[in-house]
């Protein structure tokens, strides 16, 4: 292989004529021509266009100040008279771009119409496009198979790169004056560039060695793109093997656009912390950083290496790019086969879980771990999709695998969520440090029960969740779900995180038997309101603008039970709420809202949009005209509806929030109603002068106080021997119901009153059987004390 390198003006390079680079071997210089009507090639393998309209703005700019130095063009031969571009492909088409419409603006004797062609293996009517200036709208009107061909040939999607950087050349050339335009164009083609030629013979070791042209200039450079540095190494390696491989990987990135967010720079950085480290003996402890160099000095056998050294220049061995390359192909190809099924998969899927030859994981399993990877892929966030990549690398690809490796996706699945649903970005880089360890397995298994500890107050109800860059109503819902399952299958209060694998399976089948109901923004924005029978549309508004990113926030979401749901329609909250209430007295609770924490999520709900809401539902109910219904329902959500949902959203982000509007729930279903601070039990027996209950946040418990009055008083107007007789027996009977005694004090510790009381108190779990427990108590007990009470009268 001969290589010869010179500078050459852009003139004679662009020129289809031939023209000569000089060889200097052994002192003497040797001709090596560029042959006639040559064609560049831009192979297929590239990086995409990345010049901007500054960048165009720029080189014109110094041009117009004279020729200058253009930086360096590597080339190899390659067959019939084409070159193909191994660096500078973004130098030669934004050259050529320039040439092409200096052409059209400049004077006949002064235009250079015999430049050489470029193709672009990428895009590969790139000739075509530019011949319409790419202008596609023109192309569709005028070709339009012509306009369906660019489409299905730009893999990359470049052509409205294209567009920009010609635009950009037009709109600053037009501009000029006729004389400052040709100056432009002389000082362009008077430009030199350093053209290196590797000329081979095509076999693949040969090809090879133009590569270390591009990686000695670039891996030095202060500005490195580390995709090119990668292709480069795995060029190296087995170069028309890995020059497929890397197209395949382009093009199959390119497929998944709109359905996965994971560009190819995503794809590669997070190959390399899924397995670098077992390249470097597991020395690392630390992430990459995004140029692929080291956060901390390393040593590897008897090498040190110090903080900031690019990792591929700690490598042993060359084999680990020809790998990648493999390894992300079938991986790109197994997102496809598990985003093109739901629920479980096919056969082909679950063909990857097995334990040995004989046996397979149980279809519950690989129902939820496809459940699991198809929402992180889906899911915008790209940092989780890393814990996809190893568990698939890891796990998925190898024949078989240890249980407790497949149930690594249940860990993945809370780290994944967590990380999505609290905004918690800076968390990135512990995840990546997991993935690093060589036992990755346990360190994502504590990671995910320290994040599940901290998880109540981490969560921020009130973030868009985005698919697709957009939020939409199944971004919310698919981080809902997700969010509701968690809470509901997962238990991590005894020190390890277990998994109900069914309730999981059973949260999660859409078709089910239960919906995930948009509850307080609908699917299309419109609230009704309906006649008494239920489904003749009274009067219906649509909601203001800019209350359609809240749909896609867990707050918005509701687990509810199907035939439930479908009677809802698209009422307003307060109006749902209504018929849920009476739903649940008639079913139960666990019935109508069948996941726990969708339950303590309906209790804050009802607070604000119910108990406490701005809603006009006595106005509504009088008004008869339907203009005026209207504008009460219309006024609701313009004035009070944002304040409500804000308070909402803060509300669930408080575990203590969350748990009094449980526990007042609770005690509202069971006769209490709230009395500023405290719930009071409706009612007056005589006897017990009040019974309140008192929700300690804190201490996660509910007090509850029954003040004992003196039936005897009116008579000896003392506290007699018979009412110390009665305390001691109230006492007796509430050690005998509650199987604990109370806590018993007298008014006279806080008044003086000749009319002693004295009260009974408990501290309880905060649970429904306590709160009807004690009011078992107080019920049996009232009984007899009203007899007691009449006997005295």
């Amino acid at each position: 292989m001969r290589t010869a390198s010179g500078m050459k003006k852009v003139s004679e390079f662009f020129d289809r004529g031939q023209t000569i680079i000089y060889d200097a071997i052994g002192g003497r210089k040797q001709e090596v021509f560029l042959d006639e009507n040559r064609v560049y090639l831009i192979p297929g393998y590239q990086r995409e266009i990345r010049w901007s309209s500054e960048n165009v703005q720029i080189l014109i700019d110094d041009l117009g100040k004279g020729g200058k130095f253009l930086g360096t063009i590597t080339l190899s031969t390659f067959e019939n008279g084409k070159y193909e571009v191994i660096d500078g492909q973004q130098r030669i088409t934004v050259i050529t771009l320039l040439i092409s419409y200096l052409n059209t603006v400049v004077p006949d004797r002064k235009k250079h119409t015999n430049i050489c062609k470029i193709e672009n293996g990428s895009f590969t009517k790139f000739g075509e496009a530019l011949s319409y200036g790419f202008n596609y709208k023109r192309i569709e009107k005028d070709n339009l198979p012509l306009y369906a061909e660019i489409l299905e040939t730009d893999v990359l999607d470049q052509r409205d790169d294209f567009a920009i950087i010609w635009n950009s050349i037009v709109e600053r050339v037009q501009v000029m004056s006729e004389d400052e335009q040709i100056d432009l164009f002389v000082a362009l083609e008077e430009s030199e560039i350093n053209v290196i030629v590797n000329e081979i013979d095509g076999t693949g070791s040969q090809r090879k060695f133009c590569i270390d042209y591009f990686i000695d200039i670039n891996n030095k450079s202060v500005e490195l793109d580390s995709i090119d540095i990668i292709r480069a190494y795995a060029f190296k390696e087995d170069f028309e093997k890995m020059t497929a491989l890397w197209i395949d990987v382009q093009n199959k990135c390119n497929a998944l656009r709109g359905v996965v967010k994971y560009s190819r720079e995503e794809l590669y950085y997070q190959y390399f912390i899924c397995k670098v480290n077992g390249e470097l003996d597991y020395q690392l402890t630390r992430s990459l950083g995004e140029n692929y160099t080291t956060k901390e000095n390393v040593k590897i056998g008897e090498k040190r290496y110090a903080s900031g050294t690019f990792v591929w220049n700690m490598f042993s061995k060359d084999r680990f790019y020809a790998q990648l390359l493999e390894d992300l192909n079938a991986y790109l190809d197994f997102i496809t086969l598990v985003i093109s099924h739901e629920n479980g998969g096919n056969n082909e899927f679950k063909s990857m879980f097995y334990l040995n030859e004989e046996n397979r994981i149980s279809e519950t399993q690989i129902l939820n771990t496809h459940t699991v990877i198809n929402c992180i892929l889906r899911n915008d966030d790209v940092v989780p999709k890393m814990m996809i990549m190893k568990y698939y690398l890891e796990v998925l690809k190898p024949q078989t695998a240890e249980k407790k490796m497949y149930k690594c996706i249940y860990d993945i699945n809370a780290v994944a969520t967590i990380f999505t649903a609290t905004g918690k970005k800076k968390e990135s880089e512990q995840i990546a440090n997991k993935l690093l360890q060589q036992n990755w397995g346990n360190a994502i298994k504590e990671y995910a029960y320290k994040q599940l500890r901290s998880l109540p107050e981490a969560v921020d109800f009130a973030k868009v969740a985005l698919f697709n860059k957009k939020h939409t109503v199944e971004s919310g819902q698919y981080l809902a779900r997700r969010y509701f399952s968690l809470y509901d299958a997962y238990d991590w209060l005894n020190g390890n995180v277990s998994v109900d694998e069914e309730q999981y399976k059973n949260a999660n089948i859409t078709n089910g038997n239960n919906n995930m109901e948009h509850f307080i923004i609908n699917r299309n924005y419109e609230y009704a309101l309906y006649l008494d029978d239920g489904s003749t549309c009274d009067i219906e508004i649509k909601i203001p603008v800019k209350f359609k990113k809240y749909i896609a926030t867990i707050a918005n979401y509701l687990i509810l039970n199907s035939r439930v749901n479908s009677n809802l329609k698209n009422r307003p909250v307060y109006e749902k709420i209504e018929i849920i209430e009476e739903d649940i007295r008639d079913n139960g609770i666990d019935y109508v809202i069948p996941s726990k924490r969708s339950q303590l999520h309906y209790f804050v709900i009802k607070e604000i949009f119910h108990d406490l809401s701005k809603y006009p539902v006595k106005e509504l109910k009088v008004e008869t005209k339907k203009s005026k219904k209207k504008k009460l329902l219309r006024d609701y959500y313009l004035s009070y509806f944002e304040e409500e949902y804000t308070q909402l959203t803060q509300s669930l982000a408080s575990e203590e929030k969350v748990f009094v509007a449980e526990m007042e729930y609770y005690l509202s279903q069971h006769g209490f109603f709230k009395d500023g601070d405290r719930m009071i039990l409706s009612g007056d027996s005589g006897v017990f002068l009040h019974v309140e209950a008192e929700i300690d946040e804190k201490k996660r418990k509910i007090e509850f106080y029954a003040e004992l009055g003196n039936p005897y008083f009116a008579e000896t107007g003392e506290c007699s021997e018979e009412y110390i007789a009665l305390v001691e027996a109230v006492d007796e009977k509430f050690t005998q119901i509650m199987e604990e005694e109370p806590c018993i004090s007298s008014s006279d510790e806080y008044c003086e009153c000749p009319d002693v009381s004295y009260t009974f108190s408990f501290q309880c779990a905060p649970n429904v059987e306590k709160i009807e427990q004690f009011l078992k108590a107080i019920e049996e007990m009232e009984a007899v004390l009203c007899k007691m009470s009449e006997t005295i009268d």
